[in-house]
């Protein structure tokens, strides 16, 4: 996989894991009253999107168990309809599929750094897991 596809995929695995974050004690109720929240949930599913669209043809041909077009379809609609508001939608998202697409990722996530540096594989990853075992969300 090219660098750049590794720094795209730190970044989808980093806008997930704040996604998830972000609705951790809220509840869909809460997107309606606070526009923080809303915001906050639009913009790391955004980054997903964006950064998945950016994939290169080969690493997504590598890598088809990910749903790359459903993916960016929904950055598409979050940008292109912002009008519309689709809390429920976005909810869903973040709660339902975000929860779901991160394990997908798990794989990558040892390859690079938090600033898309190439990490070799070793039996452990710096914070003292195995290599592969997923971060746990908090």
């Amino acid at each position: 996989m090219k660098r750049d596809d590794l720094v795209r995929v730190r970044h989808m695995i980093e806008a997930i894991e704040a996604a998830i974050r972000f609705a951790q004690g809220r509840s869909r109720g809460d997107l309606d009253k606070d526009q923080m929240l809303a915001f906050a949930l639009t913009r790391a599913i955004e980054i997903v999107g964006e950064a998945a669209a950016r994939i290169s043809d080969e690493a997504r041909a590598a890598h088809a168990d990910i749903p790359w077009e459903r993916i960016i379809g929904m950055r598409h609609r979050l940008v292109h309809a912002y009008f519309e508001e689709r809390h429920d939608l976005l909810w869903t998202t973040a709660t339902v599929a975000a929860p779901d697409l991160l394990p997908l990722f798990f794989p990558f996530s040892h390859w690079t750094d938090r600033h898309g540096h190439y990490r070799p594989r070793t039996g452990r990853q710096g914070d003292g897991r195995p290599a592969g075992e997923p971060r746990p969300v908090h």
